[in-house]
């Protein structure tokens, strides 16, 4: 959303060792070029507004597993694209796995242990 809102390519770093999504920009572009359709003062607006959090934190409860990385990053661009691998977590004894839809950029989480 923020990136949608605020026209600016967005990264959503998953950090292992701190626990945290950290936000950083994107200095890549999707498959076109995109501004979203309201004026400059309305975007500046948007811009302030929500880039207040550069993280956030995660429970420590929730093991990632990672393929060898330390960190797992997620794509976001203005258009409503978003990339980025699925990932598997467990939370006590329960698996599951985290992905994005790659058009609109909704998150995904789907029980793998289900019973």
């Amino acid at each position: 959303m923020r990136s949608r809102a605020t026209g600016i390519p967005l990264n959503l770093v998953l950090d292992q060792e701190s626990h945290c999504f950290l936000v950083e920009e994107n200095t890549g572009t999707p498959a076109a070029e995109w501004e979203p359709p309201i004026s400059d003062e309305a975007l500046d607006a948007a811009r302030d507004a929500l880039q207040s959090k550069e993280s956030y934190p995660l429970s420590t409860a929730i093991e990632w597993q990672f393929d060898g990385e330390e960190e797992y990053c997620l794509q976001f661009f203005p258009d409503g694209q978003a990339f980025g691998l699925p990932i598997q977590f467990q939370i006590g004894s329960q698996q599951f796995q985290f992905d994005i839809d790659r058009l609109s950029g909704n998150a995904q989480v789907m029980e793998l242990n289900a019973r």
